[in-house]
């Protein structure tokens, strides 16, 4: 997707076959966001807005998304 395809291709990660390796600048960026307490690191958001995003892609949920989202 476009997120996979920036962080590619602003050196954030790497590939090594099916693998993605993240750089330093990548790991930084992560201990940045954690020093902060950037809810963007939170497991749980993280599950919640995946979860979100697959009831989207089977059509379900955009407005409920949405409003989560902003």
């Amino acid at each position: 997707g476009a997120i996979l395809e920036k962080i590619l291709g602003n050196g954030q990660v790497s590939k090594k076959g099916k693998s993605l390796i993240p750089s330093e600048k990548g790991i930084k960026i992560v201990e940045n966001l954690i020093a902060i307490d950037n809810p963007l690191v939170d497991v749980s958001l993280t599950a919640t807005l995946e979860k979100q995003l697959q009831e989207i892609e089977k059509k379900k949920n955009l407005d409920e998304f949405i409003y989560f989202v902003f």
